[in-house]
């Protein structure tokens, strides 16, 4: 009786053994005839993961929050990555949005996909038409004019606008920079990319903002804490029609913008700028240079007397 029933528990484990080899094989064989499957070495679609990844690459924070918009857009509508859904996405991008939002979207899917090992297809850029003049940043007349007014209305606003317009800092870290930094007079900062660079407080800058800044940060919200870059930017904005300035040009970059050229009017060494600013490429400095289409109009109407 006992050796019947063991007999029954060996033939009833072979069967299991049988079952699952044969489900192998057609596992196997189904998976030899897809072009293209998705596979992800890290957990589902991981985007927390994702987001320290870029965290730890250096990124700023809008820049994590454009790529994982773009990585969380793509997923909404397919739930699979593979060839096939990235070229449908890729056209609906061109079809739908200006090349600069089409190629944002680009940069982050491409970091993802590095970020998952997904190595099967391949983005094409969409082309951007360069202006040969530029026209979203601040005027020296818009300049003085906003610090004049944001010096009895909104010290914030004021603070905000001289520490960029005076260093050329990036928004991203503007918000980093730490009042004890005035004391030695310049700051070692990592910036885009991950790369490492000194800017400097001009003596005049110091002066005039030192007893303004907030015991930790330069810059500091309401509460005393360190404020974030859509809190600059929002803040710009809102003061843009109080202060009586365009609102496109009140956004942090303009004043990044408004160093550089300035700079240039005293200093024509572009490649110290290009250092100043942070850019490995000098073409990305000569960008600075660019004059408004009203300025292009005053000097052609100087030049021609013919």
């Amino acid at each position: 009786m006992q050796e019947e029933l063991l007999l029954k528990i060996i033939q009833n484990q072979q069967e299991i053994i049988d079952l699952l080899q044969s489900e192998l094989k057609i596992s196997n064989a189904a998976s030899s005839n897809v072009e293209s499957i998705t596979i992800f070495p890290k957990s589902d679609k991981d985007i927390e993961g994702f987001k320290t990844h870029l965290i730890n690459k250096g990124r700023s924070k809008n820049c994590i929050d454009t790529y994982v918009k773009g990585v969380e857009l793509f997923f909404r509508q397919y739930a699979t990555l593979n060839s096939e859904n990235l070229s449908k996405y890729e056209q609906e991008l061109k079809n739908k949005w200006k090349p600069k939002t089409v190629n944002l979207r680009i940069c982050g899917m491409t970091a993802y996909m590095e970020y998952v090992g997904f190595k099967d297809y391949q983005f094409h850029r969409a082309k951007e038409q360069k202006r040969t003049f530029c026209d979203n940043a601040i005027n020296k007349e818009q300049y003085e004019h906003l610090i004049s007014w944001a010096k009895d209305n909104s010290q914030k606003v004021w603070l905000i606008t001289k520490v960029i317009a005076g260093t050329g800092v990036r928004v991203s870290e503007l918000v980093n920079l730490k009042t004890a930094m005035l004391e030695q007079g310049y700051a070692d900062i990592i910036g885009k990319g991950n790369k490492q660079r000194r800017i400097y407080f001009p003596d005049r800058l110091i002066k005039d903002i030192k007893n303004y800044c907030g015991k930790t940060y330069i810059i500091e919200n309401r509460f005393g804490g360190q404020m974030t870059s859509r809190g600059v930017s929002s803040l710009l904005i809102k003061a843009a029609p109080k202060a009586g300035v365009p609102k496109e040009v009140m956004h942090p970059h303009s004043f990044r913008h408004f160093f550089a050229k300035e700079f240039l009017k005293q200093n024509n060494d572009i490649t110290l700028l290009g250092d100043l600013l942070g850019h490995s490429d000098i073409s990305t400095t000569a960008i600075y240079t660019r004059l408004t289409s009203e300025e292009q109009a005053q000097q052609i109407n100087e030049v021609v007397g013919w």
